[in-house]
């Protein structure tokens, strides 16, 4: 019983070195890709980019056999940072956090692969609707606030806006933003404590296909 439950130890430290390799290879791979997309991209250096990454949308990126829906649950939980690898951005928003001014790129997700249509940008945007006050407002605070370098979202993951929706990378940490409903701010959790939260797993749901995350 000891040596199975040695075994099952040595297993766990071995696949947790894995996890944390393959992420750190992420954040270097994603500043890598970040920089050049934001080069090509913005005029204005002053305004933060806000991404989009669609690994798990381009069934193309990383020659994974099973596409991101094919696998449960716990498995997308468990393997989201080799999908993640090799990051496609796609230009999504920027944000001016000095006029708290919001500026959009219409075509960015549509012809990724257009750069001349991808860059359009148009902006300053400030719609007096939900989605400024309670998600733009809140992450320009969150940046003016926090030591933000990067902050990205993720297509087809924690389909919930207030939950895991946006990324960062702080110093050489990657965090994940929560959303509190009394103060109406973003904070952040490290990454893995998130992904890892028993709490959390219905995040990875499908959320058509799966009922269930107890699986």
């Amino acid at each position: 019983m000891r040596y199975l439950l040695s075994s099952l130890l040595i297993i766990l430290i071995y696949c947790a070195g894995l996890s944390g390799q393959t992420k750190n290879v992420f954040i270097k791979d994603f500043i890598r890709q970040y920089e050049e997309r934001k080069r090509q991209t913005l005029t204005d250096k002053g305004h933060v980019y806000v991404p989009c990454i669609i690994n798990l949308y381009d069934k193309s990126v990383n020659g994974h056999d099973l596409d991101w829906w094919d696998l449960l649950p716990t498995q997308r939980r468990d393997s989201i940072y080799s999908y993640l690898i090799n990051p496609v951005l796609t230009n999504d928003f920027a944000l001016d956090t000095l006029s708290y001014n919001l500026y959009s790129f219409p075509y960015g997700r549509i012809y990724y692969h257009n750069q001349e249509l991808a860059n359009i940008i148009v902006g300053p945007l400030r719609f007096e609707n939900w989605h400024y006050f309670k998600v733009v407002v809140p992450l320009i605070q969150y940046i003016r606030t926090n030591n933000v370098h990067y902050i990205f979202s993720i297509e087809n993951l924690f389909n919930d806006v207030f939950l895991g929706h946006y990324w960062t990378i702080e110093g050489d940490q990657l965090y994940v933003l929560s959303y509190d409903t009394t103060e109406s701010c973003y904070y952040k959790r490290d990454a893995d404590d998130f992904i890892y939260d028993p709490n959390n797993l219905f995040l990875f749901n499908n959320p058509i296909l799966d009922i269930t995350c107890n699986e």
